[in-house]
């Protein structure tokens, strides 16, 4: 009988704890990335654009930061080989045509950057960029320089990643990705947020490839609530407990 009644009390506590407990939404939701495989405009095989520092139409969408040692060697550029395959491009590219950043010298990054804001941060959100980076198999190889992609809010990184390009075999793609949690509140709630991808050039010859640009937003629990929820399930459960024993006294 004893045994009975402790069993039934637990039962009775997953079931407390299980309705009381937020669950993790397991669905993500896409943000719009303007241009996000960069088959605008589009080029014919084997061509490619070009932009300089401050530049907001080699790439539509995007804006170009670039030294004096990239000249206007960034833009938008359909492949017609360097790649295992073209048209289309290997996954996880998508489709026919890249980013490319050419720095020009060591030590020296090119970047791109959302030109227009993707929305506002909203609170107690995961937000996840994954972007599918390129190396080359010819001679433009980027196996000495370094991607790094980063979600911006008002401009200041939030969630950055580093990414060696030697660590992606020659002629194909890999998928990075960074990502950030929001606040339940706060000064980060409401600004704006962008997209800045980056190629720093380990030799004069590094040229980074980028492509297929995705951000998505998944919902977290707001952590603070879930514990309340669950000291108060337990109270209640330790004062049933206490009760029903003081009951069978």
């Amino acid at each position: 009988m004893l045994r009975q009644f402790k069993r039934t009390k637990l039962l009775c506590a997953l079931r407390v704890i299980s309705l009381s407990v937020p669950i993790l939404a397991a669905n993500a939701t896409s943000i719009t990335v303007p241009n996000f495989s960069f088959e605008s405009p589009a080029l014919p095989n084997g061509s490619n654009n070009n932009g300089g520092n401050g530049d907001t139409t080699a790439i539509p969408g995007w804006t170009i930061t670039a030294p004096a040692s990239s000249g206007a060697n960034n833009g938008v550029y359909h492949p017609a080989s360097g790649f295992t395959s073209t048209n289309p491009l290997p996954a996880p590219a998508d489709w026919n045509q890249v980013a490319y950043l050419f720095p020009g010298a060591a030590g020296a990054t090119s970047s791109i950057t959302t030109t227009n804001s993707l929305g506002s941060v909203a609170p107690n959100l995961d937000y996840v960029l994954t972007v599918a980076l390129g190396n080359r198999n010819d001679a433009l190889f980027f196996d000495t320089g370094t991607y790094t992609i980063a979600l911006l809010a008002n401009g200041v990184s939030v969630a950055q990643t580093n990414f060696a390009g030697n660590l992606i075999a020659h002629g194909t793609f890999v998928d990075v990705s960074t990502s950030f949690v929001s606040p339940s509140s706060g000064p980060l709630i409401g600004e704006s947020l962008t997209i800045e991808l980056s190629a720093t050039a380990g030799s004069s010859s590094d040229e980074g490839i980028l492509d297929n640009v995705r951000l998505t937003a998944s919902s977290v629990p707001d952590t603070g609530s879930t514990f309340a929820l669950l000291l108060l399930s337990l109270t209640a459960l330790f004062s049933a407990a206490r009760f029903r024993s003081n009951s069978l006294a």
